[in-house]
């Protein structure tokens, strides 16, 4: 069984843990226009069944591109409890350069 299971498109790969009443799911690879349409189906169920709080780890995310950034606009943007933690310098670059940390709900590694 791979460490990230859930295919999502393209590199992208993803994993549900639960931390107390937090999922958390860490993606790994590249987020990018392949994929803008399963991230966000696989994380509409995650949580929706108990309410639970809903981090996205984002440490393993080497790339992004802008429909990348329009996938995690969109998620903030339906979902506002939602947090984006641990961003890979490469995500936190892109982030910083676009004012994007300024909108999202991002939490700093071992917050």
């Amino acid at each position: 069984m791979s460490e990230f299971p859930d295919g999502l498109g393209g590199s992208l790969r993803g994993r549900l843990t639960r931390e107390g009443a937090t999922e958390l799911y860490a993606i790994h690879g590249e987020l990018d226009v392949a994929a803008t349409e399963l991230l966000p189906a696989r994380l509409a169920e995650v949580g929706a069944e108990d309410g639970s709080d809903v981090v996205v780890d984002l440490a393993g995310v080497g790339f992004i591109d802008s429909r990348g950034l329009r996938v995690l606009i969109e998620l903030q943007r339906t979902r506002p409890g939602l947090t984006f933690r641990a961003p890979s310098a490469a995500v936190t670059h892109v982030l910083e350069i676009t004012g994007l940390t300024e909108h999202l709900r991002v939490e700093a590694p071992g917050s």
